[in-house]
């Protein structure tokens, strides 16, 4: 039985002779002198489903298809390395391969004509000679890379991409760009970011764009919950999947926003992000959550009351180490935020179930889980997630294997993933892999992803090789590549920031079943802070590590530490104390 996943509609796709992805298909190819077409489509994807109703039930698209080439099927969620390598600016992508696995060209969704000029054209220039048909239909890319940086110019190209930022912020309806419009997650945690570091108009970019999306299209107001994104600049009418990914991040920018602003319809609408996923994909038997909720603009339509009456769009319970740990770490953080200690212990139980179900010491975290097996080892994305909710899971809870983890994540990353020249590969680098994987591949995102993980993980435990391997990683990027991104480089940014000012250290020094002490915990990470680290040290458990910090003598009652850099405060014995410390100017602001 295949993997293969069609739309829940009638269709004849299941009719093309599919193939997985594995060497078969293209040792068939070169056998049989044959062209690929690679399929990149995911479960909750509207076009995706479309073209399997019409393109890929076209009786004449499937026989060119079975007779001329050899197709292969991919879903994106499942395979996040593919669908990096050749997705060709949306979903579905439909890219034509040589037997080598490179890419000819290609287009997104395609009606059937389309498809069938496009199919017949490549066909017939197959005959021609490899470079020169390569050379009809590639672009060449320029280098991403750059030699040896400096520091001032890396601080140089964070405002730089503060002016991209600000140029494509939409004054009037919030958001970036026009239309489509995505949330752009990392923009609004910069924005957030650059309202406490120095306000001017960050505050308007975040609280605007914010407030428009909860209050337009984007959002489900029956049901809770974000959709992907918006097809117009208003942010009225949207594409309706809702993805696991994006409202974790959504739900955690949200609470932050609420932190600095305590503007209390950020905190509702975060409660309702949750309450939405918490009923409809939260598995509770497997103490995980389903990856997405299908498109359906019909059903979406509908009253509450006409809702009760339909069947809900379909589910997809598969469960994504990275999306599922992104959001652990945002029940983590409300958790905290809310004093409410059911989220806080759903976040942990997710975190505990998925290194069960997952962890294998000498090939990382499986990427997905689903049907009692998992599949898919390797892969950057996982480790980064699960070791960025780690980090926090340990300055919740106090509890070291929580730090250990994380430790353990980032050998496995420097040993494994870590390129020669700085900078990780998404996936481990296997020159007999087929395709575009047999190239290792670094991606500018996901290293900025690594890059705050190892620095924040620096912070918590003071081992300088995390720290080298992070600001190396952000070191090789040419200035040009970077700024193509536009608001996208806005992790970028946040993680340069992150290497070159110091960190705050607040360190609880107090028995773990202490009340005070758990509260000076929760006090400090309360407060919205950027680069702090909260470390809460037992002096009965852990006696070593405490009188490190308090000197010969440990005190009597629960007492914060409060460094930033290498500039320490005098001990604070009180909560008032702790908060008054951790809110001293820094220098760097």
């Amino acid at each position: 039985m295949s993997n293969f996943r069609f739309s829940p509609r009638p269709n004849r796709a299941h009719e093309i002779e599919w193939h997985e992805w594995s060497n078969e298909p293209f040792a068939l190819a070169q056998k049989t002198h044959r062209l690929l077409l690679l399929s990149i489509s995911a479960v909750w994807c509207h076009w995706c489903h479309v073209m399997d109703e019409t393109t890929y039930s076209d009786p004449e698209i499937i026989e060119i298809i079975n007779q001329r080439f050899v197709p292969i099927r991919v879903d994106s969620d499942r395979r996040p390395d593919i669908n990096q390598r050749y997705n060709l600016g949306g979903w579905p992508t439909t890219a034509i391969l040589n037997a080598d696995g490179e890419l000819i060209t290609g287009a997104t969704y395609l009606p059937s004509e389309q498809m069938r000029d496009l199919l017949t054209r490549i066909d017939e220039l197959h005959q021609l000679p490899e470079s020169e048909l390569k050379s009809k239909f590639q672009p060449t890319e320029s280098s991403r890379f750059r030699p040896v940086p400096e520091p001032e110019i890396l601080l140089e190209l964070v405002e730089q991409i503060e002016n991209r930022i600000l140029a494509r912020y939409d004054q009037q309806w919030g958001g970036f760009g026009t239309s489509p419009k995505f949330p752009m997650v990392d923009a609004l945690f910069y924005a957030i970011e650059a309202h406490h570091r120095k306000d001017g108009q960050w505050e308007e970019v975040f609280t605007h764009t914010m407030n428009k999306m909860a209050s337009g299209g984007m959002f489900d107001h029956i049901e809770g919950g974000f959709f992907r994104y918006s097809t117009d600049r208003q942010w009225r009418i949207p594409h309706y999947e809702k993805m696991l990914e994006d409202n974790s991040q959504l739900m955690e920018a949200y609470l932050q926003a609420w932190q600095v602003s305590n503007q209390d319809e950020f905190l509702d609408t975060a409660r309702h992000v949750f309450n939405y996923l918490y009923k409809n994909l939260y598995l509770a038997d497997q103490h995980a959550w389903a990856g997405s909720q299908d498109a359906d603009e019909n059903y979406y339509a509908l009253d509450e009351k006409e809702r009760r009456l339909v069947q809900a769009p379909f589910i997809d319970t598969t469960i994504y180490t990275d999306w599922n740990s992104m959001m652990a770490r945002s029940l983590l953080l409300m958790g905290v935020l809310t004093d409410d200690r059911h989220i806080i212990d759903l976040g942990i139980n997710t975190l505990e179930s998925l290194w069960e179900r997952s962890w294998v010491p000498e090939r990382g975290l499986a990427h997905y889980y689903i049907d009692g097996q998992a599949h898919l080892y390797r892969q950057l994305t996982d480790v980064t997630a699960y070791g960025q909710a780690c980090n926090l899971a340990f300055q919740v809870t106090g509890d070291r294997h929580w730090l250990e983890r994380s430790g353990l994540l980032a050998d496995f990353c420097l040993f494994h993933l870590e390129a020669p020249e700085g900078g990780f590969y998404d996936i481990i680098p296997c020159e007999t892999a087929p395709g575009a994987l047999g190239r290792p591949h670094l991606d500018l995102q996901l290293n900025s992803r690594t890059a705050l993980w190892l620095l924040e993980l620096t912070a918590l435990t003071d081992n300088q090789p995390y720290e080298k391997a992070a600001k190396k990683a952000l070191s090789i990027w040419q200035d040009d590549y970077v700024l193509s991104y536009g608001p996208l480089a806005a992790g970028y940014a946040r993680a340069l920031l992150a290497a070159e000012q110091p960190w705050t250290t607040v360190t609880v020094v107090g028995e773990k079943h202490d009340a005070q002490a758990r509260k000076m915990v929760e006090e400090s990470l309360r407060q919205y802070r950027l680069h702090r680290v909260v470390i809460w040290i037992d002096p009965v458990v852990e006696p070593g590590l405490a009188a490190a910090v308090t000197g010969a003598l440990t005190p009597e009652k629960p007492t914060a530490y409060v460094c930033t850099g290498q500039t320490c405060l005098p001990p604070a014995h009180t909560i008032d104390e702790l908060l008054e410390h951790q809110n001293q100017p820094r220098y760097d602001q």
